[in-house]
């Protein structure tokens, strides 16, 4: 899933500089940006059973692994607001 995110993050970020200027340039543009607006909607079920899953396992875990289980949760919570950030502001 973090993979996942860190490659549509670097696509939101390259199709960023790409804006068209001709209708029909711009209607191909949005109609992309609308099918990955469903996929990022589609994903986030997927998102909120790995956090709650991983919360579940953290709690389980050895006081030991705990620190390294937060790091894990916190980068895939981050790497999902930054791809949704800059969804909205595509």
């Amino acid at each position: 899933m973090v993979s996942w995110l860190r490659q549509q993050s670097d696509q939101l970020d390259e199709h960023a500089s790409l804006i068209g200027t001709r209708a029909e340039t711009l209607r191909h543009q949005l109609s992309r940006h609308r099918d990955f607006q469903q996929q990022l909607a589609a994903k986030n079920i997927l998102f909120d059973t790995l956090r709650r899953e991983a919360r579940r396992t953290r709690d389980r875990a050895p006081t030991a692994d705990h620190a390294e289980l937060d790091d894990m949760i916190n980068e895939l919570k981050q790497s999902w607001l930054l791809v949704c950030m800059k969804s909205l502001e595509r």
